[in-house]
């Protein structure tokens, strides 16, 4: 249960962090990785779904939830996922920095 939760709020964090910056011109910039993204979203309905209808319920539900290994794997891959999509992001920002000398002191924040 712990590994399943500690995967979870990983894949939030992230997924609240990037679905903020994922808009308009960084989109296309991204190309297929942004495909990624997409992927994750899409898992992650389903998983907040499951949590609403079942887990929301009792304890026992919590615990039918938490145990089951594809849930854990699939937040694990979603977390691979984000990774990249991160490392993307990171990339096309580290091209800005260096196109246009005046971002370099900005944080990915800043920047965008």
């Amino acid at each position: 249960m712990d590994n399943l939760l500690t995967e979870f709020l990983e894949c939030q964090k992230s997924f609240v962090y990037l679905s903020n910056i994922l808009r308009g011109d960084i989109v296309r910039e991204m190309g297929k990785d942004y495909n990624l993204f997409t992927e994750v979203f899409r898992d992650w309905k389903k998983i907040m779904d499951h949590v609403q209808r079942k887990a929301a319920v009792s304890a026992l539900g919590i615990l039918k939830f938490t145990g089951q290994k594809t849930l854990l794997q699939m937040l694990q891959e979603g977390n691979k996922n984000l990774e990249k999509v991160q490392h993307t992001l990171d990339f096309i920002l580290a091209g800005k920095r260096t196109e246009f000398g005046r971002f370099y002191f900005l944080s990915n924040d800043e920047l965008l």
